[in-house]
């Protein structure tokens, strides 16, 4: 039976990736488009829509059996020729717009809309959910969209044949069209100058100057990441993306992220084989998504502060744990013993609330500079007191030592293991107290830091030791938090890993 489905799919893959090939030379909206000047019928006028989008392309302009639509992974060679077959079957990003219409989205948008405004037609959802033109576009008509079902049809016709989270989401550069890359494709693609002149500094840089995005950097691929998966401001080319609290109230998923997990989670559409020290990209993805995260979190919380019409205090920019406890004293005691009083997060006042400063804490460790420890020590008092003004103010400061910090790791696409070991020694001492007596949200990101720092080092700790703690870390089975988090069935499941990283601080 297995490999009679296994036929099945791969019948229905070549189905669909031969209309890709047909489809490749038609716009997002079905009307047919070449790179250089995608034209308009005889007598036929544009919609808005349609003339604000028409740049989009849609993954299947990439998926053509003679581009990256092979069902068969070309593995000798720089690339696999499958991409989009793979981002097809296996990627979940690909239903990241459909999953929009589902019952559990339709639940979360009367929760938060009342009744008649579905996720499928919010600017707020589909700013991650589908493409990011289509999601500006959006951004900029929600009344009307609302008001309008012929534009909320089109809308929808947009963002299904945008195919979710596609191809041009990652791999075109904000602020571009993709036109401005497939126009070029063909003369700075393998086939037009070779596969060594492809790889070259001048083709890297005229493919970023006609919009494609250069990922092999880990900061590039992490700050990518992280626009969707912590947040953005936005600007006049990105959406706002901001899964603030009125949204996850309405029901959705708390946002927590690093880059080599969530990367290492998803079916590789690149050539893993050609990857010489994958635990030196996973390290690099790690601190790029740490320090990128940091600053996005900054940002979030400065763009919360400063909008004078908005709900202040944003309860996204605090610990989701210090509101959402048991009241239980049992088991759940590690909330008020260790928020009061204890050595990684300072005096916090009975009723007050506990900033998410846990990836900012260990960026502030990675940087030894006492500026950005003071820095992020007033930041997150600022935000737990609710001061807009200082929590603006103090936020930029961090952003300016965090631009310093980025210099270290700005082109970086591997982490030597002699930078591992530094890093790892900078940390180790925070990490310990995290592990013997931090909330779970500073737990929970160094232990991910240790983890990925340590990967292939000699001194590293046992696998186990790992997955004791991790599984320590695990929502119990009916819980949408840590319930019984340090309570007695958990005891001892840090002490080898906090044994470690203090012997590591001390040498």
């Amino acid at each position: 039976m297995g490999q009679s489905l296994m036929a099945h799919r791969k019948a229905i893959c070549w189905l669909v990736l031969a209309a890709c090939s047909v489809a490749s030379s038609m716009s997002l909206l079905g009307t047919a488009n070449t790179p250089s000047d995608p034209p308009t019928a005889p007598g036929h006028q544009r919609s808005e829509l349609v003339q604000s989008l028409q740049g989009v392309s849609g993954s299947m302009s990439c998926a053509s059996q003679g581009c990256h639509g092979r069902y068969e992974s070309l593995v000798d060679q720089v690339f696999l020729r499958s991409e989009a077959t793979i981002w097809f079957e296996r990627d979940p990003h690909n239903q990241a717009y459909e999953v929009l219409k589902s019952d559990r989205s339709r639940q979360i948008a009367e929760n938060l809309n009342g009744p008649g405004k579905p996720a499928h037609l919010d600017s707020r959802c589909l700013a991650c959910h589908a493409n990011p033109q289509v999601a500006k576009y959006a951004e900029a008509k929600q009344d009307e969209i609302w008001k309008d079902s012929s534009l909320a049809k089109e809308l929808d016709l947009a963002s299904s044949r945008g195919t979710g989270v596609g191809c041009e989401s990652c791999h075109t550069l904000p602020g571009h069209s993709t036109f401005e890359y497939l126009q070029r494709h063909t003369v700075l693609g393998p086939t037009g100058i070779g596969m060594e002149a492809w790889k070259s500094p001048e083709s890297l840089r005229l493919k970023q100057l006609a919009g494609l995005a250069n990922l092999a950097p880990a900061k590039n691929t992490a700050a990518l990441c992280v626009s969707c998966h912590v947040g953005n401001p936005g600007s006049a080319t990105e959406p706002i993306r901001d899964c603030n609290h009125d949204i996850m109230a309405a029901g959705h998923p708390r946002l927590v992220f690093d880059a080599a997990s969530h990367i290492n989670q998803l079916p590789a559409h690149w050539n893993t084989k050609r990857e010489k020290d994958p635990d030196g990209r996973n390290a690099a993805l790690h601190v790029a998504g740490l320090m990128i995260s940091a600053g996005m979190q900054v940002r979030m919380a400065t763009a919360h502060a400063r909008n004078m019409g908005g709900i202040w205090p944003e309860f996204s920019d605090q610990d989701c744990f210090s509101c959402h406890a048991g009241l239980g004293a049992s088991t759940d005691s590690w909330r008020q013993r260790n928020w009061l009083a204890n050595k990684s997060g300072g005096q916090i006042k009975p009723g007050g609330f506990v900033p998410c400063n846990a990836t900012i804490s260990i960026v502030a460790s990675l940087s030894e500079k006492p500026e950005m420890k003071s820095a992020v020590e007033a930041w997150s008092k600022a935000v737990s007191n609710a001061n807009k003004a200082n929590t603006a103010i103090i936020g930029e400061t961090i952003l300016h030592e965090l631009q310093k910090l980025e210099v270290e790791t700005s082109a970086i696409e591997r982490l030597s293991m002699d930078k591992r070991h530094a890093w790892l020694a900078r940390v180790a001492g925070p990490s310990a107290i995290a592990l013997d007596e931090g909330r779970w949200d500073q737990a929970e990101s160094h232990l991910r830091t240790l983890f990925w720092l340590s990967r292939g080092a000699s001194n590293a700790p046992a696998p186990e030791s790992f997955a004791t703690a991790f599984s320590a870390l695990a929502y119990p089975k009916g819980f949408a938090g840590p319930a019984g988090f340090r309570g007695p069935d958990r005891a001892g499941s840090f002490d080898s890993l906090a044994k470690w990283a203090r012997k590591l601080a001390v040498n």
